[in-house]
């Protein structure tokens, strides 16, 4: 028995120094963070950044860890996407938050200190022709009678509450002292690469040989984007309209991405691909033909007077849009 009193108090004894060491190394670290706040804080919101993402400073080249102090203006860029930020708040709060801006290559929060830092390739050479004007909360009337009023044309929505507006400096000017606007932010070069080309233009990289671009023009400056396209020595193979303004199929100079972004008339540039079957498999999927080459069908379906009815709620036979094609029906599926 007196052997085993021994062997346990020296158990005890070993168990009351480990926990002596430890509460001393837990004291010493409070002690060093306490002499480097600075410091301890910047680590701590790096290691919150998912994907460590890093500051983008002067050049493509140069990438190198973000260590923001608080309230100083700072550029975050994820390195796998290049998506730029001012703020290390995660995606999930910015979609949120009122003042958040959330863009293909970029999310601010523009309560936060703005000043992004873009790579000298793209920075902008021209007066913007246009910006992104956010609405002091969701987006009103009152909001859109204030862009008409100075004159701007609302190009597209950008969340959260603000638009993408085709406008002169100076309307931009007058937007930004209006009340019922947060921010006004220039559209920059950076902006409008599709996040497809975003690395070949952010590396000064070469296109692709043959590679082809789909341009969308600011529809008030159609004629300028074009002459300004053409003269990096791009060709516009044709042209074409969307929602957004007027698109060109352009074969470019390799190493002109960036000078085409840095145009004002351009919108959006990204990869043009030539369009491909995707139904040349369905009559095989549907066991209509054997194989995809084979000129007859099963019956000699050939897929000519069949007509196709999807409707969930009943059919108005008397609405303008189906007055005349509605030629069967069954009563009890009739709308009042």
């Amino acid at each position: 028995m007196p052997r085993n009193r021994q062997i346990g108090s020296v158990i005890v004894l070993t168990l009351l120094a480990a926990c002596a060491w430890m509460w001393h190394s837990a004291a010493t670290r409070r002690d060093g963070e306490a002499l480097a706040p600075a410091q301890s804080a910047g680590s701590q919101a790096q290691a919150q950044i998912p994907g460590q993402p890093f500051a983008l400073l002067t050049s493509a080249a140069t990438l190198s860890p973000a260590t923001a102090t608080a309230g100083e203006a700072r550029t975050y860029v994820d390195k796998k996407s290049f998506r730029l930020s001012n703020t290390t708040m995660p995606i999930q709060e910015l979609m949120r938050q009122d003042a958040a801006v959330l863009l293909r290559n970029a999310f601010l929060d523009t309560e936060a200190p703005l000043s992004l830092e873009f790579p000298e390739s793209l920075r902008p050479v021209e007066t913007p022709a246009a910006f992104i004007v956010q609405s002091r909360g969701p987006i009103g009337d009152r909001f859109r009678a204030s862009i008409a009023a100075v004159g701007a044309t609302v190009v597209a929505y950008i969340p959260n509450n603000a638009y993408l507006v085709e406008a002169s400096q100076d309307a931009a000017d007058r937007l930004a002292a209006s009340a019922g606007v947060e921010t006004v932010l220039p559209y920059d070069p950076y902006y409008k690469l599709d996040s497809s080309i975003l690395k070949t233009a952010v590396q000064e990289q070469k296109l692709a040989e043959g590679q082809l671009l789909s341009v969308t023009l600011f529809a008030g400056r159609r004629d300028q984007g074009l002459d300004a396209i053409r003269s990096t020595g791009a060709e516009i193979l044709r042209e074409g309209l969307s929602p957004f303004g007027p698109i060109a199929t352009i074969r470019p100079q390799p190493g002109s991405l960036s000078l085409l972004a840095q145009i004002a008339g351009v919108q959006t540039i990204e990869a043009c691909h030539d369009r491909v079957m995707l139904n040349d498999l369905t009559r095989t999927r549907i066991a209509v033909a054997g194989d995809s080459v084979i000129k007859t069908n099963y019956l000699g379906l050939t897929g000519t007077n069949v007509m196709v009815n999807i409707n969930d709620s009943g059919v108005d036979a008397s609405h303008p849009d189906l007055k005349g094609r509605v030629f069967a029906m069954d009563s009890q599926y009739l709308v009042d």
